[in-house]
């Protein structure tokens, strides 16, 4: 006990030049000096409860230090509605001699300390334990409010109190350390990861027959064999699809160039999309272990359609998001749309402490599907290459350990367009890449997310193995051309999917 007597200090910081109280007595409370007595029996708000031992209930007044004024209650019974008392345990002592001017202002370098001379009183805002401020009805709140006003005015006329209004440069936080404070301390990284495809899955050996029996084209014979010899050679084995022969026949208007078909293949997009999305996502939230509740932002991109509003608003939902989630919809921005809405989780990660964003891509290449047509190889192409599914991901800085884990920390990213490159695509495809276009197909901006997820589980087959690697490049194309680039780093954390 001997700490907590000594008297409280006031030290002037010589780096910040901020006052700082050092108050030993604070260290003490008043559980360590006052025996738990029987429960509080005053009436409250609900008669007959327990009430907890609490000194500043009604009926403990005695047990409270020296009162300052009270608010009595409006009845003009002996009860009360506000007191403001005195604290037991005070930052700041009322009996000590107030500092002289002189002894505030620092000599030389250094800090400068003086005694701690002031007031630190208690404002008891209601007597019944289990009403809040918040609880409250607002005359009450007002009247509060007053009583804290009337107390600042008396202490205003002390004549060793000095109270300034306006700006405090000295104490008040900059603008500058504000926005600085919001930031995350690490860097942003890949805490989940989560795919999902449609159920219809077509071999690649067998589409050739599936597409031409479906869009009820088997007349079209050198047609169909010139497809069948070109798609041995572009490196797909299987994809999924949502569109299957059942859908196709009840939807004539798909396989009639000529036909309005738009509104209809809105109409499947605008509930499969989000569905799908919502598969991936789960999973990718399994895996994170944290309530969805806890997601703060949330990207989504497709290419399926345009529809406000849009996936993001779906998956709300679907997902059980606070309605408070901070969305962005990125609609038609091709396949460089995954690394897009990852570059963006990135920035909203770092730029937002505590932040944890869900990224979620789906494509369904139903909106671009249709028959063959003499002529017109280039459509074919798109047919056999292109495949339906969603991934998400989850983001975010300083991961809470034990329950998150960096699988890639997201070192730096950026986007560019080459100049005069408005009609030129090209691909660069790595081992993962090539795995996910044999098993999947191109699924637009999804394939990104398929690739990481493949490349988490290359790196896991090799842990412990040695010669892993641990720094990577991802770089994605576009329309435009766009080029989407980030640097990765593995961490050592590669977790299986659920």
């Amino acid at each position: 006990m001997a700490e907590a007597s000594r008297t409280s200090e006031a030290h002037r910081d010589a780096v910040f030049a901020r006052w700082v109280i050092f108050s030993p007595a604070r260290s003490r409370r008043p559980t360590d000096l006052k025996s738990h007595g029987p429960a509080n029996p005053s009436p409250g708000p609900d008669d007959g409860a327990p009430k907890p031992s609490c000194p500043f209930c009604l009926g403990r007044e005695s047990e409270c230090a020296p009162e300052i004024f009270r608010v009595p209650a409006p009845d003009e019974s002996p009860s009360w509605r506000i007191r403001v008392i005195e604290n037991l345990f005070p930052a700041l002592r009322r009996e000590a001699a107030p500092p002289a001017p002189e002894d505030e202002e620092p000599v030389g370098a250094g800090e400068c300390a003086v005694r701690g001379f002031g007031f630190h009183d208690v404002v008891i805002e209601t007597p019944h334990h289990e009403v809040r401020l918040w609880d409250l009805e607002a005359e009450g709140v007002r009247d509060v409010l007053l009583a804290y006003a009337r107390r600042v005015q008396q202490l205003a006329e002390h004549p060793a109190v000095n109270i300034s209004m306006g700006s405090v440069p000295a104490a008040t936080p900059s603008v500058r350390e504000i926005c600085r404070a919001q930031r995350a301390d690490g860097p942003a990284a890949v805490l989940a990861i989560g795919t999902a495809n449609p159920a219809h899955c077509v071999p690649q050996d067998e589409f050739p027959d599936f597409y031409f029996r479906a869009t009820n084209s088997d007349h079209l014979t050198a047609l169909k064999g010139k497809f069948k010899r070109v798609f041995q050679k572009l490196g797909v084995e299987r994809r999924y699809l949502h569109h299957t022969e059942e859908l196709l026949r009840a939807h004539p208007e798909f396989l009639d160039d000529e036909a309005a078909s738009l509104d209809a293949r809105l109409d499947i997009v605008a509930t499969a999309v989000p569905e799908l999305a919502a598969e991936a996502s789960k999973k990718a939230i399994a895996e994170w272990g944290r309530p969805a509740a806890d997601i703060t932002h949330l990207v989504v991109t497709t290419n399926s359609g345009a529809h406000i509003p849009g996936v993001d608003f779906r998956l709300i939902a679907l997902l059980g998001l606070r309605p408070s989630v901070r969305r962005t919809m990125l609609y038609l921005n091709g396949c460089f749309a995954g690394s897009a809405a990852l570059r963006l989780a990135k920035d909203l990660a770092e730029n937002n402490r505590g932040a944890r964003v869900l990224v979620v891509c789906a494509e369904l290449t139903l909106m671009l599907f249709n028959g063959p047509k003499e002529g017109s190889f280039e459509r074919l192409i798109h047919q056999g290459l292109f495949g339906d599914g969603a991934g998400a991901v989850v983001v975010g800085a300083d991961p809470l350990s034990p329950v998150e884990h960096a699988l890639f920390e997201m070192v730096s990213a950026a986007q560019t367009v080459i100049p005069d490159s408005g009609d030129a695509i090209t691909m660069h495809i790595t081992k993962g890449g090539r795995r996910v276009l044999s098993d999947y197909g191109n699924m637009f901006g999804v394939t990104i997310i398929f690739v990481l997820d493949e490349l988490r589980r290359r790196l896991r087959e090799q842990e412990g193995v040695g010669g892993a690697p641990e720094w990577g490049v991802v770089m994605t194309f576009g329309p435009g051309l766009t080029v989407e680039t980030m640097v990765l780093h593995a961490t050592g954390h590669m977790h299986a999917s659920p």
